[in-house]
């Protein structure tokens, strides 16, 4: 099987790591320098042209964006930890201190991709060492999510119009509510989740060179956030 996480010096066929620029044997240049990560263009090719733009992120020498996205990911993590426990407990008392109960579990979820990203680089360079990059890693995770991100931003305002706090509760249901509306809603955001899960694939297989290992990453990853959206308390302050 082709691999997919080196490229070859075409002047003298040494194996690189994808990210390097100039070949470790003989130090011809591999590729164009990529000084920064184009935002919108590779917003558009994450929907155009996912493997290329993955691979754009992995090129860039700095990796610009990734923090404010994180944050944005990890705001939309907290919403999504609001609504499954009132929809495991539809009975349950309103989330109090809700400013430092959001701060705690945005933080929390912004550990966690760090520490996934850290885990990553590890497993993936043993044996080969220094074939990918943590800053590579915690890019592309992160910009896996941008189709999420940009579909919640432009949802939100017209989820909170229509429905109010409803649409974060259980007791009833946004369905119950309104039914079209949020089926239509939650079907967008479905569909912008698939294909987020999708690019992180493509990520994952990419820096892994194997299908089976980024399917291991993937449930790991979702593992991890799923545990701390259903195992952490309502309330934590």
């Amino acid at each position: 099987m082709k691999k997919t996480n080196i490229q070859i010096c075409d002047n003298c066929q040494k194996e690189n790591p994808l990210y390097r620029e100039t070949c470790l044997e003989c130090g011809y240049y591999l590729r164009k320098k990529e000084p920064n990560i184009d935002l919108w263009s590779t917003v558009w090719k994450l929907f155009e042209n996912p493997k290329k733009a993955i691979k754009n992120i992995i090129f860039a020498e700095h990796k610009n964006f990734v923090v404010f996205l994180m944050l944005l990911f990890s705001v939309k993590l907290y919403s999504l930890f609001v609504i499954t426990k009132y929809y495991l407990n539809p009975l349950s008392e309103e989330i109090t201190n809700t400013f430092f109960n959001a701060v705690i579990l945005i933080v929390s979820f912004m550990i966690l991709i760090i520490i996934f990203s850290e885990l990553l680089t590890f497993i993936l360079n043993i044996g080969n060492k220094g074939i990918v990059r943590f800053k590579d890693n915690i890019a592309i995770i992160t910009y896996s999510f941008i189709p999420i991100i940009l579909i919640s931003i432009i949802l939100l305002p017209i989820e909170y119009g229509i429905f109010g706090k409803q649409w974060f509760s259980s007791n009833p249901s946004p369905i119950v509510v309104k039914k079209n509306a949020a089926y239509l809603l939650y079907g967008i955001e479905s569909v912008m989740i698939l294909w987020s899960v999708f690019i992180l694939y493509i990520a994952l297989f990419l820096q892994s060179n194997s299908k089976i290992k980024a399917l291991f990453f993937m449930l790991l990853f979702f593992s991890m956030i799923s545990a701390v959206i259903i195992l952490f308390p309502i309330n934590i302050v």
